[in-house]
């Protein structure tokens, strides 16, 4: 009965907003309002957390045109696509919503808050940092990170599709543990425009926003997965101390690393993903 009833709700009470350059929004559920931004992965994957979250709020959940599975022939403009956002917001008059952001979603949700700090009631990122080279080495700075975006975006557009396709296929099994998961965030990224998934890729690596950090004084949750960098052989000192260091000028921030996820949290451990958003929203 209970998938019954979310079928229902899924059919019967949800709000598709289109008519914007680099956005569309699906809106689902009724309460206080969350706005979703998803990674690489797009809409799909959040269906299960949906169905949760829109019992008691409204989802809007972003879907950026060339990153949600289908092609776009218009260049990247990810300041439009914040602008846009904005404006849904506004339009749609949400007072305060809640912003959570996965990966590249919450890449650019910092940026968005950053720019409108009186936008938002508080800020989830999941699985994201503000400058995510840092992980790896806290030797990196930005300026190596735009070398290693030109560098990466010359590889990954000059390959032929099979080897782009194999590229995926390699990468996404380090992203999910599931292997039906694999297939669903594989498609909607091979599916994707390339050139918009590399420069969002590309993005994320040439620009540190820590120092936008300072301008975030909402309460900020951050859910965090240690399996990428377990499998580089960091030990979990480490990686608790460079997660800190990434969020440490955030005025109200709240840290939960799992133990045993990968990228995608809210497929890989969903009772502990929803159990901990729930607590802040």
């Amino acid at each position: 009965m209970k998938k019954v009833a979310i079928a229902i709700l899924f059919v019967c009470n949800y709000m598709l907003a289109s008519g914007y350059e680099t956005i569309d929004v699906l809106s689902l559920g009724k309460g206080p309002s969350i706005v979703i931004i998803p990674g690489l992965g797009g809409t799909n994957v959040w269906k299960s957390t949906i169905e949760v979250l829109s019992e008691k709020n409204r989802c809007h959940i972003i879907s950026i045109k060339g990153l949600n599975g289908q092609k776009n022939q218009n260049d990247s403009d990810f300041s439009k696509v914040m602008d846009e956002i904005k404006q849904y917001i506004n339009s749609e008059k949400l007072n305060k919503p809640i912003l959570m952001g996965h990966s590249f979603g919450g890449f650019l949700s910092i940026q968005l808050i950053s720019r409108n700090p009186e936008l938002f009631k508080e800020l989830i990122l999941v699985d994201s940092y503000a400058f995510s080279l840092a992980m790896y080495n806290p030797a990196f700075t930005q300026e190596i990170g735009k070398q290693q975006s030109i560098a990466f975006k010359s590889q990954i557009l000059a390959l032929p599709d099979q080897n782009y396709s194999t590229f995926w296929l390699q990468n996404v099994k380090q992203l999910v543990s599931d292997t039906i998961n694999e297939k669903i965030i594989y498609n909607n990224i091979i599916l994707s425009e390339r050139k918009n998934v590399t420069e969002a890729q590309a993005f994320m690596l040439s620009n540190d926003l820590r120092p936008l950090l300072k301008k975030i004084t909402i309460p900020t949750v951050v859910l965090c997965s240690k399996s990428i960098y377990k499998t580089m052989g960091i030990d979990d000192a480490t990686i608790k101390q460079r997660v800190n260091d990434q969020f440490k000028d955030l005025k109200d921030c709240h840290i939960f690393i799992n133990e045993k996820s990968r990228h995608f949290i809210m497929l890989d451990d969903k009772e502990w993903f929803i159990e901990n958003v729930k607590k802040f929203i």
